[in-house]
């Protein structure tokens, strides 16, 4: 899966500010460290209702779009009008309502407390990061697939809109566009041999 997962690195833009010798190494440790994140994540998890392969690329795609995996956002160095003014945190951009509702709504200190957490390049950051965008992405396609069947719609265009908390059917302008990139992705790599 890990070797899935940095070939869909390969297919997604780098963020302007990160291209450079200078950054090379920040970014492939960066790089590095969400696909052993990711892999041991998605090893793990038992609710979603694809493929191991449609969760790593939608998990990644949702991510490219939020922040573009860029360093400096990575890093919380936001400016004014980046990270929806400030309520939003780390690589897939999690507002704080995200987190408390991947837990049922229960303990909203602990919460917020996780959500502080989430910015960071450092290995545990990163899982921490991982961990809340998979398990949103989760909850997002199963609150969506079966409303997407009754309609004849892709779930993964509804289940983009809920991901950022607007619920199925809201109005997300490039949900289409995140949509398109994760089925190419998925396209492209399709013959691409992974035993997991």
């Amino acid at each position: 899966m890990k070797e899935y997962i940095l070939a869909v690195f390969q297919l997604l833009p780098t963020f302007k500010e990160d291209v450079g010798s200078e950054f090379a190494q920040e970014k492939r440790a960066q790089i590095e460290n969400i696909a052993t994140a990711l892999t041991s994540r998605i090893a793990e998890e038992k609710r979603w209702l694809g493929s191991k392969h449609e969760l790593a690329v939608f998990t990644l795609v949702q991510g490219n779009f939020e922040s573009g995996f860029s360093l400096r956002i990575a890093r919380d160095e936001c400016r004014s009008y980046e990270c929806d003014r400030g309520r939003a945190r780390g690589m897939w951009q999690m507002h704080v309502e995200a987190v408390h509702a991947n837990y049922g709504g229960r303990n909203m200190w602990a919460s917020h407390k996780l959500w502080l957490a989430l910015p960071g390049l450092d290995v545990g950051s990163i899982q921490l990061s991982v961990n809340e965008a998979v398990t949103t992405a989760v909850r997002a396609r199963r609150m969506c697939s079966t409303l997407a069947a009754r309609r004849g719609e892709d779930w993964a265009t509804l289940a983009f809109a809920s991901y950022v908390g607007q619920g199925c059917l809201s109005h997300l302008p490039n949900k289409e566009a995140r949509t398109r990139l994760f089925r190419e992705i998925l396209t492209k790599l399709a013959a691409k041999k992974d035993p997991t």
